[in-house]
C-alpha cells in the first residue's frame, strides 16, 4: 500500500511541481515579511507614539506582539490547509485551482482556521503530556534521590522504569497521533458537525491503519535526507504531501468535498 500510495502520489506530483514550489516559496516571504513588522513597528510607529518607559508602554509592546504572532501562526496555518485543499482535490481528481490553496485567506475562513488548528495543537499537546508526563517524573525523582544519596540499586530500578514508561508512551503517543491524520481533510471536507465530531470521525476512519500511514512517512526520509545535499525541498515538501493526500482520499473512500 505505502508503494502504491508513493507511486501516485509522484505521478500526480509531476503536474504540481511549479505551483507547490511557487507555493512553497510564497508561503516562506509572506512568513519573513510577517516577522519583519516587530521591526517595523520598533524602528517607524514606536518613535512617532510618545508612551514613555511605563505601564503604557510594555501593554503596547506586549498588543504588538500578539498580533504579529497571531498573523504569522494564522499565514502558517492558512497556507499549509490550503496547499492541502489542493492537493486533496488533485487526488479526487476535482480540477483544484491557485484559488484553493488560498481559499483560508479571507477574514472568516483565517479565523476559523487558525482557531482550529490551535485546537488541534492543544489536544495534541495534552496527549503529549499525558504519554510522556510519568516517565519526566521519574527522571525527576532519580535525579532528586541521586543527588540526597540514595542507593544506587534504587536510582537504577527507577532509571529502568523511567525509559520502559518512555517507551510505552512513545509507541502510544505514534500510534494515537496516527489517529489523527484525517483531521485536516475533514475540516477541508466541511462535513463534521463540530470539532469533537471531526475528531471521531478522523480516529473511526484511520483504525488500524497507522502502521500504513508510519510506513508512509518514513519511506520518505531519504528524500528529507537528501534535501541536506541537493536541497530539492519544494519538490520533496509538494511529493511528500501529495502523497499523504493519496493516503487520506483513499483512508476516507473518496467522499466529495
Amino acid at each position: 500500500m505505502v508503494s502504491f500510495y508513493r507511486l501516485k502520489g509522484r505521478a500526480l506530483q509531476i503536474d504540481n511541481t511549479a505551483i507547490m514550489t511557487l507555493t512553497f516559496f510564497t508561503g516562506a516571504a509572506l512568513l519573513v515579511a510577517v516577522n519583519l513588522l516587530p521591526s517595523v513597528y520598533v524602528k517607524l510607529i514606536l518613535p512617532a507614539f510618545s508612551v514613555g518607559e511605563g505601564l503604557l508602554s510594555a501593554a503596547l509592546d506586549f498588543s504588538v506582539g500578539a498580533v504579529c504572532l497571531f498573523m504569522a501562526l494564522g499565514v502558517y496555518f492558512s497556507v499549509k490547509l490550503g496547499t492541502k485543499r489542493y492537493l486533496l482535490k488533485k487526488a479526487l481528481k476535482k480540477k483544484p485551482s491557485s484559488g484553493d490553496i488560498f481559499f483560508y485567506f479571507r477574514p472568516l475562513r483565517f479565523f476559523s482556521a487558525f482557531f482550529y488548528c490551535v485546537g488541534m495543537a492543544a489536544v495534541k499537546a495534552a496527549l503529549l503530556a499525558f504519554c510522556f508526563l510519568p516517565s519526566a517524573v521519574c527522571f525527576f525523582t532519580v535525579d532528586r534521590f541521586s543527588r540526597q544519596g540514595v542507593s544506587a540499586l534504587v536510582c537504577l530500578a527507577m532509571t529502568v522504569t523511567a525509559v520502559c514508561l518512555a517507551v510505552n508512551g512513545g509507541v502510544f503517543y505514534s500510534l494515537f497521533y496516527s489517529s489523527f491524520f484525517l483531521c485536516d481533510y475533514y475540516y477541508i471536507e466541511g462535513t463534521c458537525l463540530s470539532f469533537r465530531h471531526l475528531i471521531s470521525c478522523s480516529q473511526r476512519d484511520m483504525r488500524n491503519k497507522g502502521t500504513i500511514l508510519t510506513g508512509l512517512k518514513l519511506s520518505f526520509c531519504g528524500w528529507f535526507a537528501l534535501c541536506l545535499l541537493l536541497v530539492p525541498v519544494p519538490y520533496v515538501w509538494g511529493y511528500y504531501n501529495q502523497s499523504l493526500a493519496v493516503a487520506a482520499a483513499e483512508f476516507m473512500k473518496a467522499k466529495e468535498i
